[in-house]
């Protein structure tokens, strides 16, 4: 069986970089940390599914506008994340989401000022996650449907004020 190697990734500073391709770190599973130049605006679909990330995180004043389904897909090692505010869409694919079977993420955080603007089956069956936070000065106006479907751990979310609307399934099963 072929084993990854590859455990930390490191961007020189200053990187252009702008996207990842998709399925760009699938099934790495010694990758476990990952830090994110500003300069990135997609995360293709599947980036890091099947991934052994514990860890991501993103230089300030991030860009990142786009996560397309499955980029974070049985990332199984995750307990957290913190999305940047710049990100304005996390795409769904039929019946799976972007965090999809995150088993042991627990905490969800967005930055102040997030921009989103769709996450539907984003958190779909991670079920170990407790809390999220939107985050102050959110611009959402919908928690997207299944957004959290099946995230039977959940404790606490604090909604934002500027939301007028939760779509079907939203919180089923939680």
């Amino acid at each position: 069986d072929y084993q990854s190697k590859l455990s930390n990734i490191l961007f020189q500073k200053d990187s252009n970089l702008a996207q990842t391709g998709q399925f760009a770190f699938f099934d790495c599973k010694q990758l476990k940390t990952i830090h994110i130049p500003n300069s990135v605006t997609t995360f293709g679909a599947g980036t890091f599914c099947n991934s052994g990330l514990v860890s991501i995180t993103f230089e300030e004043n991030s860009t990142l506008d786009y996560i397309q389904y499955h980029a974070f897909y049985n990332c199984q090692d995750l307990t957290y994340i913190k999305i940047p505010a710049s990100v304005r869409y996390i795409e769904d694919y039929d019946r799976d989401g972007v965090f999809w079977n995150c088993s042991s993420l627990k905490v969800v955080e967005f930055e102040d000022n997030s921009k989103l603007e769709y996450f539907a089956k984003a958190f779909l069956y991670c079920n170990a996650l407790e809390t999220v936070n939107f985050g102050a000065n959110s611009s959402i106006t919908t928690i997207s449907g299944a957004a959290f479907e099946k995230c039977a751990s959940l404790k606490t979310i604090v909604i934002p004020e500027g939301v007028t609307t939760i779509d079907g399934w939203a919180f089923c099963e939680c």
